[in-house]
C-alpha cells in the first residue's frame, strides 16, 4: 500500500483483514482468546466503538464546542454586568473579546481542544479543555498573559484527577507565601508543618504525593523549593504551585457545574 497514514488508528483500520466480516467480529475473537477470566467480545467491541468510531470522537468534539458555547455566553453576560453603567467600557471591552478569538493563538488552542477532545477518555477531561479555552479569554492582571494556551491543553491532557487534587491541595497549603519578605524567609519551607498535615489528609503516601507533584513540576504547574534542614525532615521534599499553576487552577474554577451534569450520551 503506498503513501503515509498518519493517523495509527486509520492504519489499523486499513490494514484489517479482508476475511473479517467487521471489526467486532474480529475482536470478538479475539476477546475469547484472552484468559480465563472473562473480558467479554461485547466489552471489547463497546471500548472500540467509544474511542475510534469517528461518530463517538465527534461526539466529543462537540461536546467541547457546546461547552465553550455556554462558557462564552456566561463570559459575556459577566461582561455586560462590569460595563453596565459605561457603553464606551462594555463596547471596547467586547470589541477586545472578539479579537482574541478571532486572533491565531486562540485558533490554535481550539484546534489542539477539538484534537484532544476527539480522543479523551471521559467528558470531564474535555470540560477543562472548554473551560481554560474561555477563562483563557478574560484572564486576570496577575495571570500569565504570555501563557501558551494550546500548550497548557496539551500539558492538562496528560494529567488524571489526581494531578488537580495535588495541585489543588499544595495551592490551599501555600495561600499567600512568597510575599514581599519571601527573600529574607522561605514562606514556603516555613509552612513545612503545614504540607505535612496536606499530605496525611490527602490519604496518600508520602513517596505517592511526591510522585505527583514531582509529575506536575515536569510540566510547570509546581516546583521543588531548595530544602531548608531546619523546617525539612530528610526524606521530605517542598513542592509548591508554581504562577503556572495557580493560573491553570483558575482557569478550571470556571468549570459550568451545570454542563458537566446535561447529557452524557454525547461521550
Amino acid at each position: 500500500m503506498s503513501g503515509r497514514i498518519d493517523d495509527p488508528v486509520d492504519a489499523s483500520f486499513e490494514a484489517w483483514p479482508e476475511n473479517h466480516e467487521s471489526p467486532g467480529e474480529a475482536y470478538g475473537e479475539l476477546a475469547l482468546k484472552f484468559s480465563a477470566l472473562v473480558f467479554t467480545p461485547a466489552r471489547v467491541l463497546n471500548i472500540l466503538k467509544d474511542r475510534f468510531f469517528p461518530s463517538s470522537r465527534v461526539a466529543r468534539v462537540v461536546y467541547l464546542l457546546d461547552g465553550m458555547r455556554l462558557k462564552l455566553d456566561r463570559l459575556e453576560s459577566e461582561t455586560r454586568s462590569k460595563f453596565a453603567v459605561s457603553e464606551t467600557g462594555l463596547h471596547e471591552a467586547m470589541k477586545k473579546l472578539q479579537l482574541e478569538i478571532e486572533g491565531p493563538a486562540f485558533e490554535a488552542a481550539v484546534a489542539i481542544a477539538c484534537e484532544e477532545a476527539a480522543r479523551a477518555i471521559d467528558l470531564g477531561k474535555v470540560e477543562q479543555f472548554s473551560s481554560i479555552l474561555v477563562g483563557a479569554l478574560a484572564p486576570d492582571p496577575w495571570f500569565g498573559l504570555e501563557e501558551d494556551i494550546a500548550r497548557m491543553i496539551r500539558d492538562i491532557a496528560q494529567l488524571g484527577e489526581i494531578d488537580i487534587f495535588v495541585l489543588r491541595e499544595l495551592e490551599t497549603t501555600f495561600q499567600g507565601a512568597g510575599g514581599p519578605n519571601h527573600n529574607l524567609v522561605n514562606d514556603y519551607t516555613e509552612r513545612m508543618p503545614q504540607l505535612r498535615q496536606t499530605i496525611a489528609r490527602s490519604k496518600l503516601h508520602p513517596d505517592d504525593f511526591y510522585a505527583v507533584c514531582s509529575r506536575l513540576a515536569g510540566f510547570g504547574f509546581a516546583l521543588q523549593e531548595e530544602r531548608n534542614n531546619s523546617r525539612t525532615d530528610l526524606p521530605e521534599r517542598c513542592f509548591r504551585p508554581t504562577h503556572r499553576g495557580k493560573t491553570l487552577l483558575s482557569y478550571l474554577k470556571s468549570v459550568d457545574k451545570t454542563s458537566q451534569q446535561k447529557g452524557h450520551a454525547a461521550g
